[in-house]
């Protein structure tokens, strides 16, 4: 009958949708990243020094813009490439290159949208400044990738950042805590933070 065919019709005509939006959601197998993230550190330590978020909260805000080259391997795993330039308050600016491994442990509507990541990487030393620093960085959390698009999505991302900070130069406040002043001396300084990122991925 005519209402039997009808239905066929409609019946292909939303699988064919379904199917077409599926493909235009699907990720390409290389993709680009922009992500810009704010960080808060609770604790800093440079060789003989601590401090606490309570003294000096500002000098732990930090803020971050990388750029990352994916290749997506399969539906669970990615990895990649990126470099990026960190500024912070009180601490050398930095700039990271790194490498990313991104886990989707669960296959399931909705669900595989969110995934688990780690960066390792160095930042590039520049002899003799006092504006960069070299040193180690290791980032471990969680993110959600949504695409929209083959070619268009969003990332947000959250989790802990370890960072090492080696240069000549380092900051301290005063004793009355009014002022920052350079210490004219080579040095080490480890941070931990916590980060918050959000970025378009192409």
């Amino acid at each position: 009958s005519n209402i039997t065919a009808m239905k066929k019709a409609i019946s292909i005509l939303l699988l064919c949708a379904t199917v077409l939006l599926a493909a235009a959601a699907e990720p390409c197998r290389f993709q680009v990243a922009f992500d810009f993230g704010a960080s808060v550190g609770f604790h800093q330590r440079y060789k003989t020094l601590k401090e606490s978020p309570v003294a000096d909260y500002e000098s732990f805000v930090g803020v971050h813009r990388h750029l990352s080259l994916l290749y997506n391997i399969n539906r669970k795993f990615t990895t990649g490439i990126g470099i990026g330039l960190d500024s912070y308050s009180i601490a050398p600016d930095a700039v990271p290159v790194f490498a990313t491994f991104r886990h989707r442990p669960i296959q399931k509507r909705i669900l595989d949208n969110f995934y688990y990541y780690t960066n390792l990487g160095y930042s590039l030393p520049f002899a003799d400044s006092s504006n960069f620093a070299g040193g180690w960085l290791f980032d471990v959390g969680i993110g959600w990738q949504k695409n929209f698009r083959k070619h268009f999505g969003l990332n947000v991302q959250f989790g802990y950042a370890l960072k090492e900070f080696r240069t000549y130069y380092g900051y301290a406040n005063s004793p009355l805590g009014t002022a920052a002043f350079r210490l004219p001396d080579k040095y080490s300084l480890v941070r931990n933070s916590l980060v918050l990122s959000l970025g378009i991925v192409i």
